[in-house]
């Protein structure tokens, strides 16, 4: 089974960040490495508010 690799790079994306993720872990792809780079999100951001 091939391995699909997606990458997300954000800047100041606190307002679109958790779409862009459900989005991704949202597919039926069963192989799927997911990378979020995230750089200068708002110091209310925290990583606990992405979904898991």
């Amino acid at each position: 089974m091939v391995k699909i690799s997606v990458i997300t790079a954000c800047y100041n994306s606190q307002s679109t960040i958790r779409d862009a993720i459900e989005s991704v872990v949202s597919q039926d792809w069963p192989n799927v490495e997911y990378i979020v780079s995230a750089h200068k999100l708002a110091p209310t951001f925290g990583y606990q508010d992405c979904p898991h």
